[in-house]
């Protein structure tokens, strides 16, 4: 499934339809998933129906059907270090467009010509 095709509310459809499937085939309750993810039968009845919540209640969703593993692989860490080995690096937080063109401009004052 392409997701670039589909709306943020198609999307949440999806993905709540697929963890309702693994729920279902795990033969959790959805009393069962809220107990141990630690969220609202609230807020997995607003995930089923396309409404927004919170990342961390996705979270605790998966937490509940014994998916949170899973997260790992959608933004994986391909930096050389560990969050855990709390080594401190210098890292770029940001990226800077430069406000120069490559090509070397030099200035002439009027009256120099």
């Amino acid at each position: 499934m392409n997701f670039n095709l589909l709306t943020d509310e198609e999307i949440i459809k999806e993905l709540a339809l697929r963890c309702d499937t693994i729920r279902l085939d795990k033969q959790f309750s959805e009393k069962d998933v809220s107990q141990v993810g630690g969220t609202t039968i609230d807020a997995i009845y607003r995930f089923k129906t396309g409404k927004n919540i919170s990342i961390t209640n996705f979270i605790k969703i998966l937490r509940g059907i014994g998916k949170l593993d899973d997260l790992e692989q959608l933004l994986k860490d391909n930096s050389p270090k560990s969050i855990r080995k709390n080594i401190v690096t210098k890292r770029k937080k940001r990226v800077h467009k430069s406000s120069k063109s490559n090509a070397k401009i030099d200035f002439i004052w009027g009256d120099d010509e």
